[in-house]
């Protein structure tokens, strides 16, 4: 067992491990520059998204929610602080959750891809932010509006993506964004009292198919609960009823459209904003044969054999 990830990557490159995972880039050129391992890159199945209080007065808004959602580019983000090798996501499923036998996204005709639908409706996000604000009552200069966003540690990363996201809503919505810098756990605490406006949230499902995911947001039950999230509306109470009415659908299509249905009340209307599935290289020695990585991160080391 090796606590530390640089110490496991140097055992790596010493010879005295086989495989080894990490996401730092610059070690990555270290390890390819030797010449000497294979990399492979498979997104998890576990989407990091932004979670959204609706507590706080503007977050209880829908289309400042969207607005906020769909302000920045995904693909961008994941160029920019994951060095390319995470996956963008505009929905909370990721492409290969499944219902049945067939995906989700299939039997839905990718209907669940929600964000980058608003995307293309929206192509200036700032429409949808002043459409809310004159719904609050509010004056329509963005200026006068400040968020408060809770970084999920105090790392690099999460430096990098707080001060990023920063940039990115101020430059494209006019807003004011105030990062609040705090380790992961007093961020999850902040979480469990609602003291919060915007915070990184993420989930590897405990198994394959959509409710794994979509029970996480049961008003009542799930763990991003109301006490969390500030969702108390009318929209909460018909999404609990969404997710009792699947569990008694055998047909999967119908199924998949009730599910749709609820995905599109936390995601269409930005409960939560999903934004990529990460993908931290893993490096094989070139020994090392028939070592294959899934979206859960499994492997069947029955088939895996050394040829030194």
């Amino acid at each position: 067992m090796i606590q530390d990830p640089s110490t496991a990557v140097q055992a790596f490159i010493n010879g005295e491990l086989d495989v080894v995972s990490t996401s730092d880039t610059n070690w990555g050129k270290t390890i390819s520059a030797a010449g000497d391992s294979e990399e492979i890159t498979v997104p998890t199945n576990a989407p990091e998204f932004f979670m959204f209080n609706l507590k706080n007065e503007y977050l209880s808004n829908t289309k400042i929610r969207q607005a906020l959602s769909i302000a920045f580019d995904r693909q961008e983000m994941v160029d920019a602080l994951r060095d390319g090798k995470s996956e963008p996501i505009y929905s909370l499923m990721p492409d290969t959750m499944k219902v049945g036998e067939k995906t989700y996204t299939e039997l839905v005709d990718g209907k669940n891809h929600f964000v980058s639908e608003m995307q293309e409706q929206y192509p200036d996000p700032k429409v949808l932010l002043q459409e809310g604000l004159q719904e609050l009552g509010k004056s329509t200069d963005p200026s006068q509006v400040t968020i408060r966003y809770a970084s999920r540690g105090t790392d690099e990363l999460s430096k990098k993506i707080g001060e990023w996201m920063k940039q990115t809503w101020e430059e494209n919505l006019g807003i004011n964004v105030q990062i609040d810098m705090m380790e992961w756990n007093i961020m999850w605490d902040k979480i469990d009292a609602g003291d919060y406006d915007i915070a990184q949230g993420g989930w590897g499902p405990y198994y394959n198919e959509p409710s794994a995911f979509l029970q996480l947001f049961d008003p009542d039950n799930g763990y991003f609960n109301s006490a969390k999230t500030g969702w108390t509306n009318e929209e909460s109470k018909q999404y609990k009823e969404l997710l009792e009415k699947a569990k008694n659908i055998v047909d999967d299509k119908e199924k998949a459209e009730i599910y749709l249905e609820a995905e599109n009340l936390v995601v269409g209307n930005a409960l939560i904003a999903p934004t990529y599935l990460e993908a931290s290289p893993t490096y094989v020695k070139n020994y090392v044969k028939n070592y294959f990585v899934t979206t859960n991160g499994t492997v069947d080391f029955s088939q895996v054999s050394i040829e030194k």
